[in-house]
């Protein structure tokens, strides 16, 4: 296997919109050259080898000539007064290897974001936010198997978003209480590529302190 090579750039754009929004766009590319994916390959001259009783087909990492990533996020910051604060962020990434079939590059999240409306004050920070991710379609997915595929739906694997708060109360100068529900709304969801549910509705109490 030989080293992958990467060639980076990216295009970005500021706005600001007096003293209360900041807007971000960010464009990016990666051209990629020996990009290392798993890909059918042969042991002994043979496709396919017997592995505890089953024929299996032989996969090695390899070097796959070229590949191409590209995506955008996007940031906002608002502050809709001095208490106020709200903030959003939405990125996206596609990449594959260039060859006829334009085979999906393994390891690519969905589309996802977060977005959260913030209070503050001398004494206490309170924060609503949800965090979502897209759909990732079948086709989509890597043939390698890197994308774990076999925890997918029919379908692939479905968009979700959740809501959570958090919460910090200054004590005193000492000690700060820190407060969590996560996941209000108790959804089923699991993250792409991953076999397990994540947490339901889960609550956090926390004391810091310090001399």
């Amino acid at each position: 296997i030989k080293p992958e090579y990467s060639y980076n750039g990216e295009l970005s754009l500021n706005q600001q919109i007096g003293n209360k929004i900041k807007f971000e766009g960010v464009y990016f590319v990666t051209s990629m050259k020996n990009a290392i994916v798993i890909d059918a390959f042969t042991l002994n001259g043979e496709r396919t080898v017997l592995y505890n009783g089953q024929s299996s087909k032989v996969l090695a990492a390899q070097n796959k000539a070229k590949a191409f990533i590209h995506g955008w996020n996007l940031n906002l910051k608002a502050d809709l007064s001095k208490q106020f604060l709200l903030s959003s962020a939405l990125n996206y990434t596609k990449g594959s290897i260039n060859d006829a079939a334009n085979t999906p590059l393994d390891h690519i999240p969905p589309l996802f974001g977060r977005s959260a409306i913030k209070f503050q004050n001398k004494a206490i920070q309170l924060e609503v936010f949800s965090i979502y991710n897209g759909w990732k379609k079948l086709a989509d997915y890597s043939p390698s198997g890197e994308d774990n595929l076999i925890y997918a739906t029919k379908d692939g694997m479905p968009s979700w978003w959740t809501l959570n708060l958090r919460s910090d109360y200054q004590v005193n100068k000492n000690f700060t209480l820190q407060f969590a529900c996560e996941n209000i709304l108790d959804k089923n969801y699991r993250n792409f590529a991953s076999g397990i549910s994540s947490p339901g509705r889960n609550f956090m109490i926390t004391l810091r302190g310090g001399i």
